[in-house]
């Protein structure tokens, strides 16, 4: 793909040009060249269209299930992390220096500790407040957020071909709309804030030009229409609109690629600027910090006249094209390719290795490796244990991603459309006890010190790093011994409360485990107590938040006392239980119609009564919860869904629960969604939030070791 690989280096060139004008627009020369070359900003949108036309051409068809998406994402990663990793740290310490005032600098709202985290995360040109650090490396972020889409981009592409063409339209199209309807800056221009979105119609033209590409190579090819394209675009594309040069970019890229698809020879293919394209991402990446050291440091010393930062110009470049040779051959591609062995490493060891298995096939004894017995689209994210319950694994599933929604919500909920979707998703925790309670009752044993220590230790990890982000964003916190140990102890902090209610209640299944083995004249009674577990649950919920409120309680303390009503929570896995151990749940496939109605009916019944505020109206421990909780959860075994993805996300529903609210927290801390409206806050936090946290679930299986993987509820 010479003709790409050209455009790649003249598109990272033109960057640098755009960028290191602005160091001498003081000058009248540097003046022209700004106001000359604004429109080369536009060459990171070639960049989205190369990448996806790349990316499509490696991956489409690859990346058909959970263990090739993660291996995709980890290979992206290890491409772009390690040096925007290392320009960020450089940066950092520019910032420490500058703090502890061992340096001084011109802008220091460029180095805000508060964006570390976005930037470390790749959220940054999601709505980031303002350009920080290495500002170009938005671009990462915005590509990262195609990557995490691809898959689904790749899956619809495989369906139907036709399908990729309104992933291109309909992005376009919905950032006009916005645009519109809001008033604000073409979408040609958004970079943190809405970056990721003016980066995905490019990447999906890429995409759609791969998936198309026997047609385009049909194409009648008109002599010199790329070279002269491009030239004019260098030399006059300041005279355009914002979105006719966006148009004009996105020609060029296509015609690159028809070129490259018919193998047409132009005069920019005998140029030869290919041989340059492998350091492309590293001139893009360091052109600002050579631009710091040289520009703005060396200057400031050297020659700090807008004549003696002309001057420095060729210096800049010159350091530029050495420091882009040295991090890709010494830095960049041994990094990567460590990092990508280790994943394999990983990757096949989880998998058996190439051990050879002996399996028989009408009649004959063949001898295989445990890499090529199996198909890739076979296999899972992480192999688990025979064991396991795929159903209850994918109930899991389903809940937790009901949690994210819950925590993606705007808060207060102060509209009805909020208050109808949380209803909706409330169920969630019902179901992990229900299913905690039906699994017990199969096993027909309650292992509490390994269930403690299995909630306990990844749940202390994940306080101790809640904490810190607590204390970092409340300098009035209090850290007194007693009042921490309460908080852990309580699980007063973020959304931890589920720990101290599932502890309480896998004590409860204990003891009622422990009294009914005891004799067999207990044993037969197990159904009637578990069924008084229930009633006694719905006695305490209704009663406990009047009896606390009457005791003088402020509501803020009965809410959290009644997320931590224990008797209630139980009432679940009693449920659960009672399901289990009496087989129940062989009728009630011959029920689905009935319990999906019944299930409907208590929605709405518990959603009035939430909007109306009629009665016992508490988000939880309420009548009306329990009845449309308990039928959902029913109605969830009565179907038994089996469904790898959310399966594999089920089985590490644990550490998605402690973790995921750290990304809610950052979005709503450091980011401003809400001005985007409530409801495209919602569905941006949760598809983050979501994609991120089954992301780093995947990442982690793969490179990390079992014990650690337990330690992290993995």
């Amino acid at each position: 793909m010479r003709h790409l690989d050209e455009l790649r280096i003249i598109a990272a060139c033109a960057v640098v040009v755009l960028h290191y004008a602005d160091y001498v627009k003081d000058h009248p020369a540097g003046r022209f060249m700004v106001s000359h070359t604004l429109h080369f900003n536009l060459f990171v949108d070639l960049f989205f269209v190369v990448s996806g036309f790349v990316i499509a051409s490696q991956y489409l068809g690859k990346v058909n299930n959970l263990s090739s998406t993660g291996r995709f994402m980890w290979r992206r990663l290890a491409r772009i992390y390690p040096l925007h990793l290392a320009t960020l740290t450089f940066y950092m310490a520019i910032a420490a220096a500058a703090y502890f005032g061992l340096a001084r600098t011109d802008n220091p709202a460029r180095y805000p500790l508060s964006d570390v985290p976005a930037q470390l995360l790749l959220l940054h040109a999601f709505d980031g407040q303002r350009l920080t650090f290495n500002f170009p490396s938005w671009s990462l972020s915005a590509e990262m957020f195609c990557y995490l889409l691809f898959p689904i981009t790749a899956l619809l592409a495989a369906r139907r071909k036709a399908l990729v063409i309104p992933l291109v339209v309909l992005p376009a199209l919905a950032n006009s709309v916005y645009v519109a309807f809001t008033g604000s800056v073409s979408w040609a221009e958004w970079i943190n804030q809405g970056g990721i979105f003016r980066a995905l119609p490019g990447f999906n033209l890429g995409v759609a030009c791969y998936v198309f590409r026997h047609q385009i190579a049909r194409w009648p090819v008109l002599p010199g229409t790329l070279t002269a394209g491009l030239a004019l675009f260098i030399l006059l594309g300041w005279l355009l609109p914002e979105m006719a040069a966006l148009v004009a970019v996105y020609a060029i890229a296509v015609l690159a690629i028809q070129h490259d698809l018919s193998e047409t020879p132009t005069i920019l293919s005998h140029l030869r600027f290919d041989r340059a394209s492998a350091y492309t991402y590293s001139c893009y990446m360091l052109h600002i910090p050579v631009a710091t050291i040289v520009l703005t440091v060396g200057a400031r010393y050297l020659a700090n006249t807008p004549e003696g930062k002309l001057a420095l110009l060729p210096v800049a470049v010159v350091m530029l094209a050495a420091l882009s040779i040295l991090s890709y051959r010494f830095f960049e591609t041994p990094l990567r390719r460590a990092l990508n062995s280790a994943f394999d490493r990983q990757f096949h060891a989880q998998r058996g290795g190439n051990r050879p298995c002996r399996i028989v096939a009408r009649g004959r004894t063949m001898t295989m490796t445990a890499a090529a017995r199996i198909p890739d689209n076979w296999i899972s994210s992480r192999a688990e244990p025979a064991s396991r319950d795929s159903a209850i694994d994918t109930m899991r599933g389903i809940a937790i991603l009901m949690v994210i929604g819950i925590h993606s919500l705007p808060q207060p909920l102060d509209a009805s459309w909020p208050t109808i979707l949380d209803a909706a998703l409330r169920p969630c925790v019902p179901i992990f006890l229900f299913a905690s309670g039906y699994l017990t009752a199969r096993a027909n044993r309650v292992p509490l010190g390994k269930r403690v220590m299995t909630a306990l230790v990844p749940y202390a990890i994940a306080f101790t790093a809640a904490y810190i982000y607590m204390a970092w964003h409340n300098p009035a916190m209090d850290h007194r011994v007693t009042t921490t140990m309460a908080r852990f102890l309580l699980a007063y902090v973020f959304v931890y409360y589920y720990v101290f209610v599932y502890l309480g209640c896998t004590v409860g299944l204990w003891l009622i485990f422990r009294w009914a083995s005891i004799d067999a004249q207990r044993s037969s009674q197990w159904a009637t107590l578990f069924g008084l577990s229930i009633i006694f649950g719905l006695i305490a919920g209704s009663y406990l938040d009047p009896l606390l409120l009457r005791a003088g309680f402020s509501e803020s303390l009965v809410q959290e006392a009644r997320l931590r009503d224990i008797p209630f929570w139980f009432s679940f896995a009693a449920l659960g239980v009672l399901f289990g151990k009496a087989g129940g749940e062989a009728a009630l496939p011959n029920m689905r119609s009935m319990i999906l109605g019944a299930t409907l009916i208590a929605y709405l019944i518990y959603t009035a009564i939430r909007i109306t505020n009629l009665g016992d109206a508490a988000d939880y421990d309420s009548v009306a919860f329990f009845g449309y909780a308990a039928l959902f959860s029913v109605l969830l075994l009565a179907f038994r869904p089996r469904l790898p993805f959310l399966a594999a996300i089920g089985s590490g529903s644990y550490f998605i629960y402690l973790w995921h609210i750290f990304i809610v927290m950052m979005l709503r801390d450091h980011t401003s969604l809400r001005g985007f409206g409530a409801f495209p806050d919602f569905v941006a936090t949760y598809i983050i939030t979501a994609l991120v946290s089954v992301m780093a679930l995947l990442t982690i299986r793969r490179v990390m070791p079992s014990r650690t993987l337990r330690w992290l509820g993995a």
